[in-house]
C-alpha cells in the first residue's frame, strides 16, 4: 500500500520511476513529465501527483511517534520523556503512599519512642513488624508489577504484529490485483480502496473523529471520502468496497469461456483469502484496544 512507485511500475508505468527522487515541497512532481500517462494510467498518475500531500500529512500526524527517543538511547534521555508514563493516574496514589510512610516514621520517632505507654514495645519488635510488612508488600507488589509489565508488553507486541500482518496482507492483495489487466477500471478501484483501508484503520484505531483530506489525496474523491467519514466503522465499509471491486475484476458472465471462468474463480478465491486477513487483523487490534488491563494490575 505504501509502495506507490511499485504500484505504478507493476501496472505498466515507466520504469524510470524507480530512479526518480521527489521532494516534499514540490507541489506536483510528476505533472509535467508524466502528464501523457494521465489517461492511460490514471491511478498511477493520481497517486504520484498527490504523493507530496499525503506524505506531509502522514508525517505531521506521526511526528509524535517518529520524534520519540528510540529505546537504544541513553537512560537519561528516556528518563526525561513524560509522555506515556500515566503520571496523572499515578500521582494521587503515590502521594498517599509517601504521605503514609512519612506519617508512620514521624509517629515512630516522635511519639512511640517518647511515650511511656509504649515503652514495653522495644525497637526489635518494631523492626520485626516493619520487616514483615515490608516483605509481604514488596512480594505482592513485585508479582503485580511483573504481571502488569508482561501483559503490557504482550499487548504492545500483539498490536504491532497485527498491523504488520495487515500490511503484509495488503501488499499480497495488491500484487495479485495488478496482474488483472483485463479489467483495469475495477482493478484500479480495488487498489484505491486498498490504500484507503490502511489509512482508515490507522485513523479509526487512533479514535480520530475526522480524517484530513490530504490523507486521501489522489486515492479517494471528495464524495467517497465524505461517505467513508459518515460510517460508524470506516474500515469495515472500505473493506466491503474492496470486496465488491474484486468481484467486479473477476466477474464471470455467460459468455466467459469455461477455462477462463475457472481461472478467474481461483484467482478471486486467493485474493478474497487475503482480504479476509485484512478484516481479521483490524478486528484483532480493536479487541486489544477495547480490552483494558485487569483492575488488580492498575489499582
Amino acid at each position: 500500500v505504501k509502495s506507490v512507485y511499485s504500484i505504478a511500475r507493476n501496472i505498466g508505468f515507466s520504469p524510470r520511476l524507480h530512479c526518480c527522487e521527489f521532494r516534499l515541497e514540490d507541489p506536483c512532481p510528476v505533472e509535467d513529465e508524466y502528464e501523457k500517462y494521465m489517461h492511460s494510467h490514471p491511478l498511477a498518475y493520481s497517486l504520484l501527483r498527490e504523493e507530496g500531500k499525503r506524505r506531509r500529512q502522514l508525517n505531521k500526524e506521526g511526528a509524535k511517534q517518529m520524534n520519540h527517543p528510540p529505546y537504544e538511547n541513553s537512560w537519561f534521555n528516556t528518563l526525561a520523556v513524560w509522555e506515556g508514563r500515566a503520571v496523572g493516574h499515578v500521582l494521587v496514589p503515590w502521594c498517599i503512599v509517601v504521605g503514609h510512610a512519612i506519617l508512620y516514621t514521624l509517629m515512630q520517632e516522635l511519639v512511640l519512642e517518647n511515650n511511656e505507654r509504649w515503652q514495653h514495645v522495644t525497637k526489635n519488635e518494631l523492626g520485626s513488624w516493619e520487616t514483615f510488612f515490608g516483605v509481604a508488600l514488596n512480594a505482592t507488589l513485585s508479582l503485580l508489577l511483573v504481571f502488569r509489565l508482561n501483559r503490557a508488553a504482550a499487548r504492545w507486541w500483539l498490536a504491532r504484529q497485527s498491523f504488520g500482518v495487515l500490511m503484509a496482507k495488503a501488499r499480497n492483495l495488491m500484487c495479485g490485483l495488478v496482474l488483472a489487466k483485463h479489467n483495469p477500471a475495477a482493478r484500479d478501484d480495488a487498489i484505491r480502496w486498498l490504500a484507503a483501508y490502511a489509512i482508515c484503520t490507522m485513523e479509526f484505531l487512533r479514535g480520530c473523529p475526522k480524517m484530513h483530506d490530504d490523507l486521501f489525496a489522489g486515492v479517494l474523491s471528495s464524495s467517497e471520502k465524505a461517505q467513508v467519514e459518515r460510517m460508524s466503522h470506516p474500515p469495515l465499509y472500505v473493506g466491503h468496497q474492496i470486496r465488491h471491486s474484486i468481484s467486479r475484476v473477476y466477474a464471470v458472465t455467460a459468455d466467459t469461456p469455461l477455462s477462463l471462468a475457472m481461472s478467474y474463480s481461483q484467482q478471486e478465491a486467493i485474493l478474497v483469502n487475503e482480504w479476509v486477513g485484512l478484516l481479521d487483523q483490524c478486528g484483532a487490534m480493536e479487541r486489544i484496544k477495547a480490552t483494558p488491563l485487569p483492575i488488580v494490575s492498575v489499582s
